[in-house]
């Protein structure tokens, strides 16, 4: 059964994994060997079958979040603000072999061309993969005829990439949720009428919702039940239903899965929500 570490444990895990994937985002962003990979994805995979998985690629991360159908929802997800760097755990693992893996990763972008590393260890294997497109299929071709080259990035990245997941790891039962604090009182104001002017313009529909809407929707896309909600903001299992209920309606979605990708499609997750990860890590 699912544990969840006490308050403090989940500040102090926040502000963990942003110690850490801040600085693999810059390592994949700067001027080493890795920014000129257009795309990386890094499954480790343990014997009991689950794997953490590290993408470049949004697409793959929302993916494998709505495969509830594949129970491949992810326990313990974590990106950065700028939306460069993921990292998510299956319970069920999809990426079986080096073939799979590709397969995977040829679904959620256009590779022309990819080099595959795997490192096997008594505990887990980690399997690597680095993809461009376009007419930038050369520079593989030169990492393939130059190993030395391949193995200096690898390590390059390794290190970063092994840290997050052992952090990870700890927590596998943590899913990461930004906006709450270690008190409820303490949950950051949301800027609600500029979100809802936002998704109006973007969905050209009228759309009213209140900050306890949204606090609501966010906590549901983080996995927290409808009981849990109702006991933190002192009001009852039914209200928080029909107030989810309602909101999915005025969204035109069926399910959590189907807000959640629409907040990223549209933007306003990106533009809003996402920058009050920093402003309450920081704390």
């Amino acid at each position: 059964m699912a544990t969840t570490p006490n308050k403090n444990a989940q500040h102090a895990s926040i502000f963990q994994a942003a110690n850490l994937i801040k600085p693999m985002q810059r390592l994949l962003s700067s001027n080493s060997m890795l920014s000129t990979v257009d795309h990386l994805s890094h499954a480790r995979v343990f014997k009991d079958d689950h794997a953490f998985v590290i993408s470049s690629s949004q697409d793959w991360y929302l993916s494998s979040y709505m495969r509830n159908e594949h129970d491949t929802v992810p326990s313990y997800h974590y990106f950065d603000a700028d939306m460069k760097c993921f990292l998510w755990r299956n319970n069920q693992i999809y990426l079986k072999d080096r073939a799979s893996h590709i397969a995977v990763a040829r679904e959620h972008i256009n590779i022309e061309a990819a080099v595959t590393v795997q490192i096997k260890t008594d505990a887990y294997s980690d399997r690597f993969i680095f993809a461009n497109t376009g007419e930038k299929t050369d520079l593989l071709t030169r990492l393939i005829n130059h190993p030395d080259m391949l193995n200096k990035m690898v390590e390059e990245y390794y290190q970063h990439a092994n840290e997050l997941i052992h952090e990870a790891e700890k927590h596998k039962f943590y899913i990461n949720n930004p906006l709450i604090r270690q008190n409820e009182n303490e949950v950051e104001k949301l800027p609600t009428k500029a979100i809802n002017a936002f998704l109006s313009h973007a969905l050209k529909q009228d759309i009213r919702l209140t900050e306890k809407d949204y606090l609501f929707l966010i906590l549901s896309i983080y996995g927290h039940k409808p009981k849990e909600i109702a006991k933190q903001y002192f009001v009852s299992f039914r209200t928080v239903e029909n107030r989810l209920q309602i909101i999915r309606c005025k969204l035109q979605c069926s399910s959590t899965q189907e807000v959640f990708a629409l907040l990223h499609k549209t933007g306003a997750f990106n533009l809003y929500l996402s920058a009050l990860i920093d402003k309450i890590i920081t704390i």
